[in-house]
């Protein structure tokens, strides 16, 4: 798994539990969010859902933000976390891992 050092998967709670599940970290080097897809992923959410725009509380734009995501296709994601840029770090590493889209 992917992780940048921030401080829940370097909580201790968090490495045991990862540990128990055979997940493997591999961490990301610290202020590199270029680096993160998924950091891609919520800077596109907040320009698209957050910006210029007043929830009522946060558990309405919690659910907002979910529905945006969980509404986008496959592809969308994708391109949105500029994994299917020609220039995304991992691309030789994943086409292994991923089905065409």
């Amino acid at each position: 798994m992917l992780l940048d050092c921030v401080s829940c998967p370097v909580a201790a709670k968090s490495q045991e539990l990862a540990a128990q599940l055979g997940i493997v970290s591999v961490w990301l080097p610290k202020q590199c969010s270029e680096l993160n897809a998924m950091d891609h992923l919520w800077r596109e959410m907040k320009r698209h859902l957050c910006a210029n725009r007043q929830f009522k509380d946060i558990d309405v734009q919690a659910a907002y933000s979910e529905r945006w995501v969980l509404g986008l296709s496959r592809r969308a994601a994708l391109r949105k976390a500029g994994v299917l840029s020609k220039n995304f770090w991992l691309k030789d590493f994943l086409q292994n891992f991923w089905l065409p889209t």
